[in-house]
């Protein structure tokens, strides 16, 4: 109301024949009652904040009438339907959902759910939603502004550019929603393009790793850092072979065109996402995959809760002499860690037999393969039943920086998700892979569309 009352004054004093005297001085009466209101609205209830937006509606349909004049007759009735955009759109919206999932079946204590109320269900915090609501009236305000910038410029021109303002804002919003972080876990009955693994049976908990999403139809664990840590702690209990395939960007486009792969990823025991390209392309298309699960973050704690339960790693991959740093690095950082063989990535079949027969001898509980996607996903698992390793994980790159000879990107860029960017720049010959971030946004969009 604030925000509206304001520009109506600013239109005022552009326009003078535009804005009447009488609508201008609603307008700072509008202004007067509720910009002191800021500063206590938290102590407002619920019914006496949604009487006041009625109110203020009327108002601001009131100072249209007032303020209509001649040739800007249209324009006057437009603007304060600009303003009032976002309230008007949030209760619009929520009625034609309601009507299209049972019409009059739908109470009207139903109906008061407007779509602030559907965004604090998805697990937007009410900082989030008054953010956008407020930002979204800003937008339109300055649009009415612009409108009014240009009202000796014909009525096609500005038709014109209020149809693309108005498309592309509301694109532009819808974007800018998805991408934010949830600040808190979404109610029930909101988790949609969600499988659940069933139960198990005799009332044992559901594992925290057993919530599964489809990004661009490649199958993702919806599971945190913390969960993910539980989830492979459970694999070493149980004792048997496991594979965890950590997903970037890269990963997921190579399973699009790549059957053999996209049918390990389907089957391995973990799958998490690696990357914020994957992040950023499940919140735009609403999936609850929040939380970047990276292999190079795990290698250390997955050592440490190897070494807690007693059992050996085994480091496989990267350059001659590169997995024996690391082994020597990670065994200074984590106390007691047992290594139980490092070898290079660079071998040939005759060799390879020779590195399956030694990890068997030695059964580690942990085998860190560090070969690169797809190569690393394919040799786990041609061996993993083979091997018996409980856990068995694709590191990409991880020994190249554990064991120092790579640096990795500084704690501000990894926080912003511009680790790729980093890595780039440090190694040019990396910039092909990149191809797989413009695509991604390309089929996230897409697909988007087609929902």
């Amino acid at each position: 109301a604030g925000l509206a009352s304001l520009t109506v004054m600013l239109i005022g004093r552009q326009e003078p024949e535009a804005v009447g005297g009488t609508a201008r001085i609603i307008a700072l009466s509008v202004a007067a009652v509720t910009l002191p209101q800021v500063f206590f609205a938290r102590h407002l209830s619920r019914n006496a904040a949604r009487a006041g937006a009625v109110t203020v509606g009327f108002l601001l349909g009131g100072i249209s009438i007032l303020g209509a004049l001649k040739h800007t007759a249209f324009l006057v009735a437009l603007l304060p339907l600009l303003i009032i955009g976002v309230p008007l759109f949030s209760a619009t919206y929520t009625y034609v959902a309601d009507l299209r999932h049972g019409g009059r079946a739908v109470s009207v204590q139903q109906r008061v759910r407007n779509l602030d109320v559907l965004l604090l269900h998805q697990g937007y915090s009410r900082r989030q939603v008054v953010a956008l609501f407020l930002a979204g009236s800003a937008y339109l305000c300055l649009l009415a502004l612009l409108l009014v910038t240009l009202i000796e410029v014909s009525f096609l021109v500005k038709t014109v550019i209020l149809v693309v303002a108005l498309v592309g804002g509301a694109a532009g919003f819808y974007v800018v929603l998805r991408l934010l972080p949830r600040e808190q876990p979404r109610r029930a009955g909101f988790l949609d393009h969600v499988s659940q693994t069933p139960a198990a049976p005799g009332g044992i908990e559901t594992p925290p790793y057993a919530e599964e999403v489809r990004l661009l139809g490649v199958r993702l664990h919806a599971v945190t850092y913390q969960g993910a840590l539980a989830a492979v702690e459970q694999f070493l209990r149980e004792d048997r072979p496991h594979m965890i395939v950590t997903a970037d960007a890269s990963a997921v486009m190579r399973a699009q065109d790549d059957a053999e792969y996209r049918e390990i990823v389907s089957e391995a025991d973990l799958v998490t996402a690696d990357g914020a390209g994957v992040v950023l392309a499940s919140r735009l298309l609403d999936l609850p995959l929040h939380d970047k699960v990276s292999g190079c973050d795990l290698v250390a704690d997955l050592c440490a809760l190897a070494s807690r339960l007693g059992r050996s790693v085994y480091f496989l991959g990267a350059a001659p002499g590169v997995a024996e740093e690391a082994a020597a690095k990670l065994a200074e950082r984590v106390p007691g860690l047992q290594v139980a063989g490092c070898h290079h990535g660079y071998f040939d079949e005759e060799e390879e037999q020779r590195i399956v027969a030694e990890i068997k001898r030695k059964r580690p509980g942990l085998l860190l393969v560090a070969m690169g996607i797809p190569r690393q996903e394919k040799w786990i698992k041609a061996h993993l039943e083979d091997l018996r390793v409980p856990v068995c994980i694709g590191v990409g790159g991880s020994l190249d920086v554990i064991s120092g000879r790579k640096p990795r990107a500084p704690a501000w860029m990894q926080r912003c998700g511009l680790e790729w960017l980093y890595r780039t720049i440090r190694e040019p010959r990396r910039l092909p892979r990149l191809a797989a971030l413009p695509w991604i946004v390309w089929r996230t969009f897409a697909e988007l569309l087609r929902r």
